[in-house]
């Protein structure tokens, strides 16, 4: 979604998922997990990929975050919740 979303110049790309999932992994490690759980990938969505997202400047003249963006974005996708 990141890649053809109207404020987004580049989107994120499959190395930038792949980043999320090492740094979710190693958060389930630290919390004496051997497996990852959604909390993980939310907790460590905005510092592992707002900066590796480049907003048009529109949208940065417009004040907008990419780590607000990227919520947003993931909550549009309604990932968050187990079913």
């Amino acid at each position: 979604r990141t890649r053809n979303h109207p404020a987004v110049l580049l989107g994120l790309s499959p190395r930038a998922s792949l980043c999320l999932l090492e740094a979710a992994r190693a958060r389930a490690v630290l919390g004496g997990r051997d497996y990852v759980i959604h909390e993980d990938v939310k907790e460590l969505l905005e510092p592992v990929l707002a900066h590796r997202l480049l907003l048009r400047p529109e949208a940065e003249m417009d004040g907008l975050d990419p780590g607000v963006l990227l919520t947003r974005i993931f909550e549009e996708l309604d990932l968050w919740e187990v079913k």
